[in-house]
């Protein structure tokens, strides 16, 4: 095969599969060139009938055909990236439309599609050369010279905010930081590590509650204000990435415990069923409603979503499910939609998936003000509806209720007329019901593990899955504190307090209040949705606000003030409440590590080991030093001292969390001092200890297993250890870690009959993803694969290196997934398995692989190469690189890692303590009321989070 017939191979491969485009071009080959002619037309035609159907996949393969008869046809080619583009290939789309310009220079529209297709890859400067291009041969265009004003306006802008930042010493461009990979989330917490941290105590939260409400009111120009408009600008993109996973667990958990859903828009979308019914369709949820509504008699919806990747994900949804050419998606806020003839008119370029832009700082502040980088709304394949909607569907839901702004918009859309004033809205009520919940660590293998408690705090809430939580007890009978009816009277208030009493069922301290919502979908009392906690259904996610401790007697009544304003609910104690005590909030630390201390079963097996190994060596020597990698806590530490340990020096990389073990430690009576012979804490990289000669360590107990179990590092800090800081034969705990696998179909279940496999591409982790599979639908295809098996007083099996393994399947299915899961030897009496199938649960989740589908029938083998380098795992069935397209998309990828950028440059913008100060305050103050700002609740928490950290 010649050069040029592998490239035009390569070319439609995207549309053909590469097998499909070399069969074809060989009986293109083999044909003469009349018949060549005539085949090409023929297929063109077939692909323009099918573009003029929105069927984009048929039509993109049809062009794809004819190219291989007529490769050079310009008109072809930019027929491909048009297809391209409109599935979000957009490399493939640029490929096209590049050879189309190379086969027509002087015809505009390749120019223009060449301009589309740069655009949406986010390359702009290149974009408007195209487009400028494109003007200069058809300079007649207003809607191309429209294009060439915003993009020229747009990049004056980040231009100048790029030399604002430049002046005010921001840029971080330069010098070693600057030049750095993206790093992980681990990682930028601790690029921060050694800032100055104020306390966050309990009033300071309060107080940024009071402080919003007159800012967003006065809205002074001061740093703090231009902080947080930076701040507004970074979370949409965190949003963007973040969220498709989110919804989908979220939303899957919910719809399947309430099939009442899916009932209750068949029944209403039934009701209103005619020639020209219209339903507005805002939020994603899984895009079950619009789909739903359409099959039901609703003549046309229109979704309205303003996050990049839930709008291509509507799109597909409608495609697959063959309604597309009746579901049309409007990108923007449904508030910035004022008439419904605004989702009429000619079609707008789509914005690309990943075009997120970049923080740009101005010079006010240590972190910036950013340019808008967001694309304006716009129209997608919107046709006029002929009279305003007559059907609501809000999807606009999370763990809070409220914080995606639901209210506002079913406000706004009644207010702007888009809805008919007897429109149905679906839900037509939404009530939040709240019990107050002890949920603290107190006793853990007899030591006061109390300690921890103080990074259970938020600034806002924390979604949980309370029917999962061991640790979490509900004290009070539930009680509904407020409702809201969804209809043209529905008021959108400041804030609404009010004073609600509750009855304690079980003596206890109450520190949080859990809340969740109640949809009675048709005001009918009959299809009601709740996200409660379920032990049915345990995944349902809720809202978890922590609050002061305080203690509560069974039988008491005890108050509490309930508040709300249009995005958010809020709890909070009367400053009359019996035994409050106001809290400090020094820090936060990631969530897994209070899952971590409350696992009884890592503790009890930690614990249980390490005393028994101190026995053992106290048998045969009259002294034991333990070295504690990783134990800031100080729990295994403190069971070690308890067998007889002569000293314990315990390492941990968070300072935050060796205050809390120091503390721990002492109130269990076992700190001192480092001459003192006990317990000595410190927070410091295990490989920067030193140990004088004859006071090795003969136990090393090392607390550095991730779900993965290399990811923390623990093959290449054993190495250390046993090479400068362990006596020869010293007892390592855990002893051995076997790795296993199986191969797993992982797919996103239909609800009400709706086809919803275009999600799964969206559960793709750029290593592993960490899933609880007792609660994920899967199905197991293969037999347990072994691994590796790493024998920790070895050296020889810690070694990196390349292995094969076999799969053996058992079942028909397609493997999209590789589940890793290890059992780890704490030594020869104790073991923990974190496989799927293991009846003792730990905090652990399992580690998924997603891969290219690869189809298995029973009793096959598939071959596969593994590989180790200490620290990553990688598992490879030999697929070509470029069917990885099927398993993720390639513009979230993209995406991804420039939020890790734009959040390693957030970090190392603020890093002087006073501008870390200010950029603390501004995150708690929007985590506070987020909603009000338009960042999603569960972002605007997690970035306050990584900031306190």
């Amino acid at each position: 095969m010649t050069g040029d017939s592998e490239a035009v191979v390569a070319l439609c491969s995207a549309a053909l599969g590469s097998g499909d485009a070399r069969e074809l071009l060989s009986t293109f080959q083999s044909l003469p060139p009349h018949m060549l002619a005539q085949a090409a037309d023929l297929l063109r035609t077939q692909g323009s009938a099918a573009f003029g159907k929105k069927d984009y996949e048929e039509a993109g393969r049809c062009y794809a055909q004819a190219l291989l008869a007529l490769p050079a046809d310009a008109k072809l080619l930019s027929n491909l990236a048009a297809c391209h583009l409109a599935l979000g290939r957009h490399e493939a789309a640029c490929e096209a439309a590049t050879r189309a310009v190379a086969a027509a220079p002087t015809w505009s529209k390749a120019h223009y599609r060449l301009g589309c297709a740069l655009e949406a890859l986010e390359r702009k400067e290149d974009a408007l050369r195209a487009y400028t291009e494109a003007l200069s041969l058809e300079g007649g265009d207003a809607t191309l010279r429209a294009r060439v004003s915003a993009l020229q306006g747009e990049l004056a802008e980040k231009k100048m905010a790029a030399r604002l930042l430049e002046q005010a010493g921001m840029s971080g461009e330069s010098g070693a930081a600057g030049d750095s990979a993206a790093p992980d989330v681990t990682s930028m917490s601790a690029s921060v590590e050694d800032l100055f941290r104020p306390e966050y105590s309990t009033e300071r939260i309060r107080a940024a509650h009071e402080q919003f409400f007159a800012r967003n009111r006065v809205a002074p120009a001061n740093p703090a204000d231009t902080t947080l408009r930076g701040l507004q600008s970074l979370l949409p993109r965190i949003t963007a990435v973040h969220s498709p996973k989110r919804d989908l667990s979220f939303w899957s958990a919910l719809l399947a415990a309430n099939p009442a859903y899916v009932t209750a828009i068949e029944t209403a979308a039934a009701r209103l069923a005619g020639p020209s019914t219209t339903a507005i369709h805002v939020g994603t949820g899984l895009g079950v409603a619009p789909v739903l509504a359409i099959r039901a008699g609703i003549t046309r919806a229109v979704s309205v979503e303003s996050r990049p990747f839930h709008c291509s994900l509507l799109k597909a949804i409608a495609a697959t499910n063959r309604v597309g050419d009746r579901i049309d998606v409007y990108s923007g806020q449904l508030d910035q939609i004022t008439s419904m003839s605004l989702l009429a008119g000619p079609p707008a370029p789509p914005a690309a998936p990943s075009s997120l832009g970049d923080l740009q700082p101005s010079s006010s502040a240590n972190l910036a003000d950013a340019t808008p980088a967001q694309p304006a709304p716009h129209k997608v394949d919107a046709v006029p509806p002929p009279v305003p909607a007559a059907l609501l569907l809000v999807d606009l839901l999370e763990p809070g209720a409220l914080g995606l702004r639901a209210l506002p918009a079913v406000h706004h859309a009644f207010r702007a007329g888009l809805l008919d004033r007897s429109a149905l809205v679906l839900p037509a009520r939404i009530a939040i019901t709240a019990t107050l919940v002890e949920n603290r660590t107190s006793t853990v293998e007899g030591f006061d593990m109390s300690g921890v408690n103080t990074f259970r705090w938020s600034p806002g809430y924390q979604a949980v899955q309370a029917a999962r939580e061991a640790s979490m007890t509900p004290l009070t009978d539930p009680i509904e504190v407020f409702a809201f009816t969804l209809d043209e009277h529905l008021q959108l208030t400041a804030v609404i307090n009010a004073r609600k009493a509750m009855r304690v069922k079980t003596a206890g301290i109450a520190n949080a209040m859990l809340f969740w919502f109640s949809l009675d979908m048709l005001g009918d009392g009959q299809h009601i949705v709740s996200s409660g906690p379920l032990e049915k259904f345990p995944d349902c996610s809720q809202a978890l606000q922590y609050l002061d401790d305080v203690p509560v007697k069974e039988g008491s009544h005890i108050d509490v003030f309930a508040s709300h304003n249009s995005t958010r609910v809020w709890f909070d104690w009367p400053r009359d409440t019996p035994g409050l005590k106001l809290a400090s909030h020094r820090s936060a630390v990631p969530l897994w590590q209070l899952e971590s201390v409350g696992d009884r079963v890592r503790s009890a097996g930690y614990a249980g080991a390490v005393s028994r190994a101190v026995r053992d060596i106290l048998k045969a020597r009259p002294a034991c030093r333990v070295l504690d990698v990783g134990g800031g806590t100080g729990l295994v530490a403190m069971a070690a001292m308890r067998a007889g340990a002569s000293h314990v020096e315990a390492c941990d990389g968070s300072k935050h969390v060796v205050a809390i073990g120091q503390e721990t430690v002492r109130r269990n009576g076992f700190l001192r001092g480092r001459s003192d012979g006990k317990i000595h804490l410190q927070a410091a990289d295990v490989r920067t200890l030193t140990v004088p000669a004859g006071q090795q360590y003969d136990v090393l107990v090392h607390e550095l297993v991730d779900y993965g179990a290399l990811g923390e590092g623990i093959i290449p800090l054993i190495r250390h250890c046993r090479a400068a800081l362990l006596q020869p034969h010293a007892r390592i705990i855990p002893a051995r870690i076997a790795l296993k696998a199986l191969l797993v179909s992982i797919t996103t279940p239909a609800f009400g009959g709706v086809d919803l496999a275009a999600w799964d591409r969206y559960r793709w982790a750029p290593n592993y993803a960490g899933i609880d599979m007792r609660f994920t639908p899967h199905v197991i295809l293969s037999e347990e694969a072994s691994l590796f098996d790493f024998s920790f007083d070895n050296l020889a099996s810690l070694e990196a290196r390349i292995a094969e393994t076999t799969f053996v399947a058992i079942r028909a299915g397609i493997a999209n997934a590789v589940l890793t899961y290890f059992q780890m030897d704490l030594d020869d009496e104790a073991s923990i398995s974190t496989a799927p199938s293991s009846t003792a649960q730990t905090h652990w989740l399992q580690a998924v692989r997603f891969i290219a589908p690869i189809a298995v029938t029973p009793g096959a083998t598939l071959p596969a190469a593994v590989g180790h380098n200490g620290v990553d795992l990688a598992i490879d069935f030999g697929q070509p690189p470029e069917t990885l397209s099927t398993a993720y998309d390639a513009n979230w990828l993209s995406a991804h890692t420039a939020t890790q950028q734009l959040v390693s440059k957030m970090l190392q913008a603020v890093a002087a303590p006073d501008a870390h100060h200010r950029t603390t305050d501004a995150a708690l103050a929007l985590a506070c009321q987020p909603g009000l700002l338009g960042v999603d609740p569960h972002d605007a928490a997690a970035v306050a989070a990584m900031l306190c950290a």
